[in-house]
């Protein structure tokens, strides 16, 4: 079997870089699409004090999935959009339903948050792509890389790129995973024992 098949002057490890960035691209332009959508209907029908609380709202959406779509701001857009998501599928969907007694759809804010955590799982294994803006904005300025990177990333003359684990990220990775666990089983418990 061996190693995978090559494209001409391509690399197969450029291959994997280049689908990474289209899902990411097509997960930042479903946040950009659900914001629109927030931000042209949600408000109709609700009392007209409310327009300001969806348009915040909207307005949040929007700026993840651009975020996630150019690879501006990555760990920040990634954490972001993992805390909004939660917060949507245990705030907006548990009124209609994942926890219903007979509800079989858990919605998709949880499905939004796992595809985020993974996100930032890739930029903590892989560290920069460099198909995002981040990687060109580090080049210039070393400092972006605290709100673009997991690792602590150098970027070479030739333009390679060599990183090494910075202090506490593990942690704060660990951290997030327990975290995500007791968002999923915090609302079922309420719901069933409550």
């Amino acid at each position: 079997m061996g190693e995978p098949q090559q494209a001409q002057g391509f690399p197969a490890s450029q291959w994997y870089a280049v689908s990474l960035v289209i899902v990411r691209i097509v997960f930042g332009l479903f946040w950009t699409i659900n914001g629109a959508l927030l931000l042209k209907t949600a408000a109709a029908g609700q009392p007209s004090w409310l327009s300001g609380w969806f348009s915040v709202w909207a307005a949040l959406e929007l700026g993840i999935g651009v975020c996630i779509v150019f690879g501006l701001m990555r760990k920040i857009a990634y954490g972001a959009s993992f805390i909004v998501s939660l917060v949507i599928w245990a705030v907006s969907e548990v009124s209609g339903g994942p926890f219903g007694p007979a509800s079989m759809d858990i919605g998709t804010g949880i499905v939004y948050a796992l595809v985020s955590l993974l996100f930032l799982f890739i930029i903590g294994i892989f560290g920069p792509s460099p198909y995002s803006l981040d990687y060109q904005i580090e080049k210039s300025f070393p400092a972006w890389k605290s709100v673009a990177e997991m690792k602590k990333v150098v970027i070479l003359e030739n333009g390679k790129v060599s990183w090494t684990a910075s202090h506490g990220e593990e942690a704060w990775l660990v951290a997030m995973v327990i975290f995500i666990a007791a968002i999923m089983v915090l609302p079922f418990l309420l719901s069933t024992y409550w």
